[in-house]
């Protein structure tokens, strides 16, 4: 018995030996320049960031850390961790004497939550921070942790992020329904504006975009949320729900107006209605799609009035539409500013409703109709009731 048990523990040391190295590659490739919201979030001893992939979570948990702690860096997902489970991994770091622990991934491990509970309570001078790519998922045995830990959202960039992390540009915020006029003309003098702003929807999304190929890493992130993340989500899932989640994101990327048929759909992929709007759900609970609802709706399974991708970025990566990424931009950035989003019930009127405004979406000929605003992409300067689509990225 003794035997095993020493075994087992020289199993645990060599893994942490591992980890540890991983560690210090992970430290050295940290960015110089970081997203200046970072400053302004938590420090808490217990912290779970929420965030897709790709978004910058581990920077931020190692930027919080500072270069002067001792910490173990450990994804969730790496078979070495599944062998000996987060609580042995982590109670092994902490005898060493380090001052936090970073778990990336963290539903992939068995028992996460009740493992980072007993770490937590049992070593209440050391920090645990916690990462992963799906709410929901979490959600699913954050109970426990709910009144220990702190939860961050890190969201996708924002066009002002994008500009300081590619260039270093420390430009003002705007409102972009009060708009200050110098400010805006301050901003277009600094360069190419419409260009750049092009640049950041189509391959600027996501802080990786500082790393290159950008594009091919989007893929991998579709690809990787749907197979490795949505069995988790969905209550029952096979082959053919993966394969499907998968073709949703394409149809979507290319689909002349942003929805899904429904009818024709399940026909074709064998599947009920009631699991694909599962499917549905599960999709947008990974930050894969967003579904927009008429404001009066009151349907619990629906696909909603209309469907975007999440990240408008991807338009770009999977050969989409330009106008449906344009939109897919808008309702981004409408529930960015204001929390929710809706879609305009009647299209004559416009195109969404966000605070009791209405929205209409496109070119510098668009047309107000009965809309309070028309958000114009390829506009430089605001005119009337027309703004720059590329001043909702200003926050």
């Amino acid at each position: 018995m003794s035997e095993r048990k020493s075994e087992s523990h020289g199993k645990i040391e060599e893994i942490l030996d591992l980890a540890l190295e991983t560690s210090l590659r992970i430290e050295a490739g940290q960015p110089t320049r970081l997203r200046p919201s970072y400053d302004h979030l938590s420090s808490a001893r217990g912290q779970i960031i929420l965030g897709s992939r790709g978004t910058g979570k581990t920077t931020y948990l190692l930027h919080h850390l500072g270069r002067n702690n001792k910490w173990l860096y450990i994804s969730a997902d790496s078979p070495l961790i599944a062998q000996v489970g987060l609580y042995d991994i982590g109670r092994a770091a902490f005898r060493r004497d380090l001052d936090a622990l970073v778990i990336d991934e963290a539903h992939f491990a068995k028992h996460w939550s009740r493992d980072i509970k007993a770490l937590y309570d049992e070593y209440p001078k050391k920090r645990i921070l916690v990462s992963d790519s799906s709410r929901i998922i979490l959600e699913k045995g954050f109970a426990d942790l709910s009144r220990r830990f702190v939860r961050v959202q890190m969201n996708l960039l924002s066009f002002r992020e994008f500009l300081y992390l590619r260039d270093g540009l420390e430009l003002p915020a705007l409102d972009f329904l009060h708009l200050d006029h110098s400010l805006v003309k301050k901003i277009v003098n600094t360069g190419p504006i419409l260009a750049w702003f092009k640049e950041y929807l189509e391959g600027g999304m996501r802080p990786i975009f500082t790393e290159g190929n950008y594009l091919d890493r989007q893929i991998n992130i579709i690809e990787k949320t749907v197979f490795s993340d949505l069995p988790f989500v969905l209550p029952q899932v096979n082959e053919n729900s993966l394969r499907l989640g998968n073709a949703v994101i394409g149809m979507l990327a290319l689909s002349s107006v942003p929805t899904i048929n429904v009818d024709s759909t399940c026909r074709d992929w064998e599947i009920g209605k009631e699991t694909f709007y599962q499917l549905l759900s599960a999709l947008a609970s990974l930050s894969l799609i967003t579904i927009v609802n008429y404001k009066a709706s009151t349907k619990v399974q629906s696909k909603g009035a209309k469907i975007f991708l999440s990240d408008p970025s991807q338009y770009a990566a999977l050969g989409g539409l330009k106008g449906n990424m344009r939109e897919a931009y808008v309702a981004h950035e409408l529930k960015s500013h204001f929390g929710e989003v809706f879609a305009c019930k009647d299209e004559t009127e416009g195109d969404f409703v966000a605070k009791k405004l209405k929205f209409e979406v496109g070119g510098v000929s668009k047309k107000l109709k009965s809309s309070d605003f028309v958000l114009c992409d390829d506009l430089e300067f605001p005119v009337g009731k027309k703004i720059p689509l590329w001043v909702l990225g200003m926050r």
